[in-house]
This record gives C-alpha cells, sequence and structure tokens, in this order.
C-alpha cells in the first residue's frame, strides 16, 4: 500500500488547483479502497463500520482522512485517461513479481 500510495501522489492532477476539494492521490486510494472492498459505496461502507466497530481501516490501511462520495469521485476518475492508473500499477505488480517490496 505504502508503494501505490507513493506512485498515487506522483500521478498528475490536470484540474484547476484553486477548485481541488479532494486531492487526486486520495480519490486514487479512495478508489482502490472501494475495490478492495468490494462494496459499491467505500463512504458509506466506511460508516458503517465505524458505527458498528467504533473505527474504520481507511486511515490505517489506506491513510485517508477524507472520503469522496461517490458522485465526486466519479467526476473525477471518470475524465482520467487509464495510463495515469496503469503508470502506478504496473512498476509496482513488476516489484512484486520480482519479489521485491
Amino acid at each position: 500500500m505504502e508503494l501505490v500510495s507513493r506512485r498515487f501522489q506522483e500521478a498528475e492532477d490536470g484540474r484547476a488547483a484553486g477548485k481541488v476539494q479532494y486531492p487526486l492521490p486520495d480519490v486514487l486510494m479512495s478508489g482502490l479502497a472501494m475495490m478492495s472492498f468490494q462494496h459499491p459505496s467505500l463512504l458509506a461502507f466506511q460508516r458503517t463500520m465505524e458505527r458498528r466497530r467504533g473505527q474504520s481501516n481507511r486511515q490505517r490501511v489506506f491513510q485517508l482522512n477524507a472520503i469522496p462520495s461517490d458522485t465526486p469521485m466519479r467526476e473525477i476518475l471518470d475524465p482520467l485517461a487509464p495510463e495515469v492508473i496503469r503508470g502506478v500499477f504496473k512498476p509496482t505488480f513488476e516489484r512484486r513479481r520480482q519479489g521485491q517490496q
């Protein structure tokens, strides 16, 4: 997760800086978390976990402070070129394949 998070920090954000409510690395990590938990709404899932267990793993595992709701997440991620995501995962998977951390 740490390597993926660092790579997401390097991803180019084409949005106007003054209009950014959620930083791109947080949105990308939120998307990864949503896919990892296989839940259609990460925000709803984390709120349920916080209610039931008193905490969620969004901070511990994914280092997320704020999670965008579904609509802002789609609005931010939909225009991204697939290469932005591939550029993060290809070297990460290659390192794992080679047995590196």
